[in-house]
């Protein structure tokens, strides 16, 4: 079958106004649409907005028993749970006996490791410039220094996707 010039300029207008029309509702709803994100804010400026739930990992050594800690954090739709703390010894600051933690207590190799289910609300600040050998893991980023403020949001998801646009550009520019 042979199209002639006509008939095809009769297709292209309604197949045209049904791909304006997708576009369109497309952008309606995703600005309407909500979802919950986690916002991480660095005191230098920088910040970056992630979808929840999310994993957060601090590490450092204890400023006075000079032993490891390590504290999973968990950001979900309705808080920020800190979920399991290892550590290296008992001393000031850390559990001291089993009466002090509440969850199931494993040694391994010389660390003690607790499940935790405990909110600690809807925003945090960790300020690594007061931890010893201090550092700060999310999404496979790293951090080493400075304060930063993990809070938790809700937001349209056109912006939570432009938002991932705009870094992608930023990374591969």
């Amino acid at each position: 079958m042979t199209l002639s010039r006509g008939s095809s300029t009769k297709l292209a207008l309604p197949l045209f106004t049904l791909v304006v029309a997708f576009l369109t509702s497309s952008v309606l709803v995703c600005s309407i649409v909500r979802v919950d994100v986690l916002v991480v804010e660095s005191i230098n400026g920088s910040s970056f907005t992630l979808r929840v739930p999310r994993v957060i990992t601090i590490e450092y050594n204890h400023s006075v028993e000079r032993g490891k800690v390590v504290e999973t954090l968990e950001a979900g739709s309705d808080c920020i749970r800190l979920v399991s703390l290892i550590w290296q010894g008992h001393g000031a600051g850390m559990p001291s006996s089993l009466r002090d933690i509440e969850g199931v207590l494993r040694v391994n190799e010389g660390l003690y490791e607790v499940k935790v289910d405990r909110c600690l609300g809807q925003s945090i600040t960790v300020n690594l410039d007061y931890m010893v050998e201090g550092r700060l893991t999310v999404n496979g980023l790293h951090f080493t220094s400075g304060v930063h403020v993990f809070r938790l949001e809700e937001r349209a998801l056109l912006r939570v996707l432009l938002d991932e646009l705009v870094r992608y550009y930023l990374v591969f520019k």
